[in-house]
């Protein structure tokens, strides 16, 4: 007789997110082998074709039941042995990395505990080292950025629709024809697929088929090694971290010298809210939707923080991130006349924005490192017109002088008050990761894993201010063992008791602002109910009769333009991306309409595939200089924290191709806020809306998006 339990576990697999799809799955194949005899495990009958397998699982192989088990596969493909195009289950690593799913089992272990931590970020090792192929990018163009300093900018080739992790100081080989080149990065833009990156001598020389590669592990290999001495995980007792390991997170009452807001910061009254919470307690969650000024109040806290000559840490998890806080930051010291002195606020780590760059002070620098600099740079102009093996003397001066300038900068980090950089240089740098602050500050903090924000608040002892909005973007996960849905795919909001699932949320460390300026009260709507418990004010000053004459289709912020079901039809590429010629071509209609110099446009769709057909088609266009510099085009992810005055979402699906993975879920939820929630004046949708609510796999949307869409279906314009 079936327990409940496991009946739950064999039942109907209708609207189950994908990890429920795979343990149903699994725990049907293994109930038949227990109670047939037949063998999933071993020969001939472990191999089958993908209607074989449906057949098997559902007791008929419909295309919806394909469907289900295409979604699995795509989710989960290292579970998989392919022969083409039959292939077979590696139920010994299902087992091994899902121990939940089987009943009574006796060598599962609790994955909620830190040792299930520590498993998932080796989960998420080996996923990395096992899938080399997203690790590899064709390059297609390297140039110069800085002669004078060696730093390159090589343009990315990519197609698939996996986000590339190239962070800050990860190590990279450039390979050209048959030659190597070892750096690591030092910025990834991920709207242009722009990676820079530094070396000795000039690579233009060299030519060849060109590739970049790299192992995202070496960065979680370094947060292992900040989590653990001995082989042990380190003792988090009587840690200020402690509260979120327990599930304990209550803010409790610090002490402070600095009384009310002051008048200078112009907070509205929910971001005060969020400021004297943050001041006042060790714990604080600052939720921020799009436009509410969520970088306006934590500027306002940093500043005060640093004049009561405390020691406070600002992480982001990308290099524009930190320095557009960064710069919000001196614009107000410097309005305020303060005469900052070198080395009391430092960015740590590389930079581009010139704005920074032309305020010394804040760079790790005095005489001694200005003379070793000089010194580097004399022998690297001789070094990068050699060859590779020439002048070993200066190589090795070159060395010893690299690593005087290193102590030199770790000495003035030391001494430094706000230390502003992005999460991976914090877990490579030991001068970084081993100081004590007094306070945490981090923004964007969705992106942000649960073991990536232990080892960031390891040495922190009064105040943690976590920053963002679960509503969007989450962190970037690609192991899919129990283990890695506890401790990686999570955000660090829920770790903190947050239940993003609910329509109401309230926490005792929440403050939510509740003000936004960025975008037109009617885009403000569209998003408002779904993600933000409608409690969004619009507060923009926007001169409505120069909004109602911006083209394409004047008078309308909301546009939808409905695309035929026979001709839009998209197809799946060789990457495993989608592009849709018809749907490209007609966003190319609206946008030849809507460029105009004083507006800047952002184009949007979830593939890669379609961005990089997009941009052939731009780059063909007879645009002026100034109007493609108003143009982006990019996948959602690229895209978090911009903002437009017009978007386009190109949607791509079609209703001959079951609907994509990435529109489906809680992945889904996001993306589409994250892709309405860019624009300012005007926002138009090209596609068609209704293969979301009944296409192939429409049962998989959200709730939330699937509202949203009928909603848009409504601000359908006329041919």
């Amino acid at each position: 007789m079936l327990t409940y339990q496991l009946r739950r576990k064999l039942n109907n697999p209708r609207g189950y997110d994908s990890l429920s799809l795979l343990e149903f799955c699994v725990n049907r194949l293994i109930h038949i082998m227990n109670n047939h005899g037949e063998n999933f495990i071993e020969g001939n009958d472990a191999i089958k074709n993908h209607s074989q397998w449906a057949n098997t699982i559902f007791g008929k192989g419909d295309l919806e039941n394909q469907g289900y088990l295409s979604q699995v596969k795509d989710d989960f493909r290292l579970y998989f042995f392919d022969f083409q195009p039959a292939y077979s289950w590696n139920f010994e690593r299902i087992i091994r990395e899902h121990p939940n799913f089987i009943i009574n089992n006796a060598n599962a272990i609790n994955i909620a505990s830190l040792e299930g931590m520590m498993q998932a970020l080796d989960d998420e090792i080996n996923a990395s080292k096992e899938d080399t192929r997203r690790n590899s990018y064709r390059i297609s163009e390297i140039r110069w950025y800085s002669e004078k300093s060696n730093i390159f900018v090589a343009t990315l080739d990519i197609e698939d629709d996996e986000e590339p992790k190239l962070l800050e100081d990860l190590p990279i080989t450039i390979r050209i024809g048959g030659l190597t080149f070892n750096t690591k990065v030092l910025d990834f833009d991920k709207v242009g697929l722009i990676l820079y990156f530094q070396l000795d001598y000039n690579i233009l020389n060299y030519y060849g088929d060109k590739f970049v590669s790299s192992d995202t592990s070496w960065i979680l290999g370094k947060i292992k090694n900040i989590l653990c001495e001995d082989e042990q995980i380190v003792d988090l007792e009587n840690k200020l971290i402690s509260k979120f390991i327990e599930n304990d997170v209550i803010p409790v009452k610090v002490e402070n010298k600095i009384e009310g807001v002051h008048n200078y910061y112009k907070l509205d009254k929910s971001q005060q809210t969020a400021f004297k919470h943050s001041i006042n307690h060790d714990v604080s969650l600052i939720w921020g939707p799009p436009g509410t000024g969520k970088s306006y109040t934590l500027r306002a806290i940093i500043d005060t923080l640093f004049k009561q000559n405390e020691k406070t840490l600002v992480v982001c998890i990308a290099n524009v991130a930190v320095d557009s806080l960064l710069l919000k930051l001196v614009n107000l010291i410097e309005e305020q006349n303060i005469n900052l002195k070198g080395g009391q606020i430092l960015r740590a780590g590389y930079t581009r924005n010139k704005e920074l760059l032309e305020r010394e002070y804040l760079f790790p620098d005095n005489e001694e490192t200005q003379k070793i600099r000089e010194r580097i740079l004399e022998i690297t102009k001789i070094l990068q017109n050699s060859q590779p093996g020439k002048y070993i003397e200066l190589r090795q001066e070159k060395q010893i002088l690299d690593e005087k300038l290193k102590d030199e900068v770790n000495g003035l980090i030391k001494k430094a008050k706000v230390i502003f950089a992005t999460a991976s240089k914090y877990f490579v740098d030991s001068i970084l990761n081993t100081q004590d602050y007094d306070n945490l500050i981090i923004d964007e903090a969705s992106m942000v894993s649960i073991p990536h924000f232990i080892s960031l608040a390891l040495n922190v002892n009064k105040r943690i201010i976590i920053a963002g909005d679960f509503r969007q973007l989450g962190p970037v996960v690609l192991s899919r063992s129990a283990y890695s849905f506890e401790w990686l795919i999570k955000d660090i909001f829920e770790f903190s008791g947050i239940n993003p699932g609910n329509n109401k949320i309230e926490h005792p460390a929440l403050c939510q602002l509740l003000i936004q300026r960025r975008f037109h009260r009617y885009i403000c709507d569209i998003i408002n109910t779904p993600f933000y418990q409608n409690l969004l004010e619009t507060e923009t000053i926007i001169n409505e009769d120069e909004i109602d004459q911006i083209l394409p289709y004047p008078g309308r912020i909301i546009s939808y333009r409905n695309l035929p079901v026979g001709q839009n039809k998209a197809e799946l590429t060789n990457a495993g991306s989608r592009k849709n010629e018809y749907s490209a071509n007609e966003v190319l209609k609206i946008l030849d309409q809507a460029v105009n110099p004083n507006y800047t446009i952002g184009i949007i769709t979830p593939y890669r595939a379609q961005v990089r057909y997009l941009y052939e088609k731009i780059a063909n266009r007879d645009y002026s200089k100034d109007i493609r510099k108003n143009i982006k085009v990019g996948t959602i992810h690229s895209f978090q924290g911009s903002e437009f005055d017009i978007v386009i979402i190109d949607t791509v699906d079609s209703y001959d191709q079951r609907i994509g993975k990435l529109y489906l879920f809680e992945s889904g939820k996001r993306l589409i806020n994250v892709a309405i929630s860019r624009a300012k004046y005007k926002l138009i949708i090209c596609g068609d809306l209704t293969v979301f609510t009944n296409g192939k796999g429409h049962n998989n949307i959200a709730p939330p998006v699937a509202y949203i869409f009928q909603r848009l279906i409504r601000s359908q314009i006329e041919d």
